[in-house]
């Protein structure tokens, strides 16, 4: 495929695929071993979808989907899109208080949810949401909580209603037909603080994952493993709307699991997976990684957080398969650069790739907005079809971070190179300015990273009486080692004295959210606290 229909919404994209490949295998949950044709997942769609109008939804109405990887999560989001309904996808690691913020903020209509991998999500309700009655007088938006894969008073099952569909549902005339209504509305800056809600429309989504379908080189003879949740632009667009454009078929695991990721890729002869670098790391130092055939697979996907040169080769190497990855933000839908399979190792390991098609990007100095020279360090700026509508009802922080030329401000440091690819090398925000001197972690982390013993580190700024800040590092090693070492290295390997970690701490984990993502913000907390240096 090169083209794609740039008038036609989700649901429909799906629909095409319905009538020229009915048969075609679409979708597979691995752990539940449930697999759908196109037509079989859209006959589930279209139940789900009459279930939803005879309930009351309506188009524009917003929809809550708390929930893991599960087929209902898939079957919802595109009967919700079918009918003109606003996704709302929450974070898996939510709990009462982020809840009660997501409902009111989000105005969530009806709420479709799990009892939780730690079957702790009626309890999370029930703390803000008495005895889960609705409407209340906290709540009155919300019209029903509808329980999948168990029952509570004053909820619907998710069994129940699906037997409330009508008869002749295939008749039924209320359809969404609008490629560029809002279709999702995306919570986004994780556990850190208070969500936005990023505002996407049919087309940017689709448009996206066919651009990222394309560089990814997929065909509807690959088979993709999709380990990234659902609630994250990672899981929607990177993972489901670039197979779903390319009619690749999609292979679903319903919770992050090392083994359960290297049985599906044996099993089923996968060809390609996505994931961040947290995920590849915990498959590849799983003991019985070599126990595995993996061979089937090609390419993959790393993205989501720091991917270090090092680490992409090796990944490269164990796997062999060619990685890329890809750079982006929620706001962006989120694909802004990224590399191709066809590119050389240097442009796939040492950088995100060029700006994707109808994506401008450009690099600017954060203080005076001029454009950066060549390998100039700046802020990464883009501007294109990709960026949002705006945060939902927040019109001021809208134009915060989207300036009158319609520039979006990533806030992370980057830098262009003479071939037109770019390198990303910070965030403005976790920038540690030691003594007038900045230094960014990623750029620690990276040499970090090559010392022999270490596995990933992670890098951040701690306060200091003298310098403003100091320098840490927290990182996993494997094998012997000692600080002292690892000093050294940095210093013979050519690191400036000023960025070597005042503090090192050896541990067996990251802090992180739900979607793999390394906290910073609560690194620093945390470990401040260890070494006493917090206020």
């Amino acid at each position: 495929m090169n083209e794609i229909n740039k008038s036609i919404t989700i649901y429909q994209l799906m629909e095409k695929f319905v009538n020229q490949f009915p048969n075609r295998k679409m979708i597979k949950f691995i752990e539940f071993e449930k697999e759908y044709s196109y037509k079989e997942f859209n006959d589930m769609v279209i139940k789900a979808y009459n279930a939803l109008i005879a309930m009351g939804v309506c188009r524009g109405h917003h929809v809550g989907l708390w929930m893991d990887n599960i087929e209902e999560w898939y079957i919802l989001f595109f009967a919700i899109n079918k009918l003109g309904g606003i996704v709302v996808p929450i974070n898996t690691s939510f709990k009462s208080n982020e809840m009660d913020k997501i409902i009111k903020k989000f105005d969530i209509d009806y709420l479709f949810m799990t009892e939780g991998y730690d079957r702790k999500y009626p309890e999370h309700i029930e703390k803000i949401i008495p005895n889960m009655k609705v409407p209340s007088a906290q709540y009155s938006r919300l019209k029903c909580i509808i329980t999948i894969g168990f029952c509570c008073d004053n909820c619907i099952s998710y069994d129940d209603f699906m037997k409330i569909c009508r008869n002749n549902y295939e008749e039924s005339t209320v359809e969404n037909d609008s490629n560029d209504d809002v279709c999702v509305i995306l919570p986004t800056s994780g556990t850190t603080g208070m969500p936005k809600g990023v505002e996407l429309t049919n087309y940017q989504l689709i448009q996206n994952g066919f651009d990222i379908g394309e560089r990814y080189q997929l065909t509807p003879h690959d088979k993709m493993l999709i380990q990234v949740p659902m609630f994250h632009c990672f899981g929607i667009t990177l993972s489901m709307l670039s197979s779903l454009t390319h009619g690749t078929s999609m292979y679903i695991v319903r919770h992050f699991n090392p083994k359960v990721a290297l049985g599906a890729i044996e099993g089923e002869k996968l060809t390609c997976m996505n994931g961040v670098p947290t995920m590849y790391s915990a498959i590849i130092n799983h003991p019985e990684f070599n126990c595995y055939d993996i061979s089937s697979l090609k390419k993959g996907i790393m993205a989501g957080s720091n991917c270090y040169p090092e680490f992409m080769e090796e990944v490269s190497k164990l796997f062999e398969m060619t990685v890329i990855s890809v750079y982006g933000l929620s706001e962006a839908s989120p694909g802004c650069t990224m590399s191709s399979v066809s590119d050389g190792k240097k442009i796939r390991y040492e950088t995100v790739g060029r700006n994707l098609p109808e994506v401008e990007c450009k690099i600017i100095n954060p203080n005076t907005g001029k454009e950066c020279e060549i390998g100039e360090q700046g802020e990464f700026v883009v501007r294109g079809y990709n960026v949002m509508q705006g945060y939902y009802n927040n019109s001021s922080l809208t134009e915060s971070i989207i300036d009158q030329e319609g520039y979006l401000h990533t806030g992370d440091i980057a830098k262009k190179r003479s071939d037109g690819t770019y390198e990303i090398t910070g965030r403005i925000k976790d920038t540690i300015i030691r003594g007038g001197e900045n230094i960014y972690p990623k750029e620690v982390s990276m040499i970090l990273n090559q010392c022999p013993g270490v596995i990933d580190s992670c890098v951040f700024g701690v306060e200091d009486s003298k310098f403003g800040q100091e320098v840490m590092a927290c990182i996993i090693i494997n094998g012997e080692i000692t600080i002292e070492e690892i000093r050294c290295f940095m210093k013979n390997y050519g690191c400036a004295s000023y960025k070597i970690p005042r503090y090192i701490m050896i541990v067996d984990d990251f802090i992180k959210n739900a979607a793999g993502k390394i906290q910073l913000g609560k690194m620093s907390k945390v470990y401040s606290k260890k070494i006493g240096v917090d206020k």
